[in-house]
């Protein structure tokens, strides 16, 4: 299994990148284009986090720098997006309160401020060569690695890390209910999602574990977006009146309470178990296999 899993996740690593490439060639780029290139981005970002201990740190150092430089170059249409989304969505919730002129003008403004920065992408051809540079080196680097059977064995102590830095994420969130410290937690939840599916390797449909930590990070993205446009509330560009602001600011923090008691609900159901418990607990899943073996979890453990 282990040869496998190296093996695997080394194919995902790559297949990701190339999506990402092929993207960016489509210009302009489209906001579900950016959407996607960034998904992809930290899917490849998940499979080198398998990989860390058999390529070594500096070979790993390297590789996520140089994807996270590449997200952060679409990071701003993308935030821009995200935060037009999560307005027209909590208006829908709370359609009663927030059907006021006033309001429309609220969704004008977010939608100029991603209009801008669709231009500015378009208009700044070198923030996408720089992109694409980036990924396509991170690429290149897949010709350096070197990983052989008995590197290969410590692909699993890879997801146990993974799963480590949620758990710490967890116990931070848990006492600090800060932006900060639920958008880390949120990174470290996709980023064991999107190992739990790489190693899978049982098709499309992803499994319990995965669909789980899908779900918490809905739900820990939903809370980011809501406390960013709440931040937004109190810039003037918003055009709310006081008593708009505070209206609006209190019904945010009403649905940020219930998605962070969700989250909290099931974060205990995914990290309330050690690391090591966690990787012998990875049992069948909904196919029929384990996704880490006990040779493999043997290995991580040594």
């Amino acid at each position: 299994m282990s040869q496998d899993a190296a093996s695997r996740t080394t194919r995902e690593f790559v297949a990701a990148l190339n999506e990402v490439l092929q993207a960016l060639q489509n210009q302009p780029l489209s906001d579900e284009a950016v959407h996607t290139v960034r998904k992809d981005i930290k899917r490849a970002r998940a499979a080198l986090r398998l990989l860390r201990e058999p390529l070594g740190e500096k070979i790993y150092t390297r590789g996520n720098t140089g994807l996270r430089d590449a997200g952060r170059c679409l990071a701003p249409l993308r935030d821009a997006k995200s935060l037009c989304d999560a307005y027209e969505e909590f208006r829908d919730r709370y359609s009663s309160h927030l059907q006021v002129a006033t309001y429309d003008a609220l969704a004008t403004q977010l939608q100029a401020r991603l209009d801008d920065q669709r231009r500015e992408l378009d208009r700044a051809k070198a923030m996408l060569q720089k992109c694409i540079r980036l990924i396509a080196a991170c690429r290149d680097q897949r010709k350096q690695w070197r990983i052989g059977a008995v590197q290969a064995v410590a692909v699993p102590a890879g997801l146990q890390r993974i799963f480590r830095k949620g758990r710490k994420a967890y116990a931070v969130a848990k006492q600090d209910h800060s932006p900060t410290a639920l958008h880390e937690w949120r990174k470290q939840v996709k980023y064991l999602s999107n190992a739990l599916k790489v190693l899978d390797g049982s098709g499309p449909e992803p499994g319990k574990l995965a669909k789980q930590s899908d779900k918490l990070a809905d739900r820990l993205g939903e809370d980011h977006d809501l406390a960013e446009l709440l931040q937004f509330l109190g810039d003037p560009q918003a055009g709310l009146a006081a008593s708009q602001r505070s209206e609006m600011a209190s019904l945010i923090e009403g649905r940020r309470t219930k998605l962070q008691k969700k989250a909290e609900a099931l974060g205990t159901t995914i990290y309330g178990q050690k690391p090591g418990h966690f990787l012998r607990q990875l049992t069948e899943n909904k196919h029929g296999r384990r996704v880490v073996k006990a040779e493999d979890e043997a290995a991580a453990a040594s």
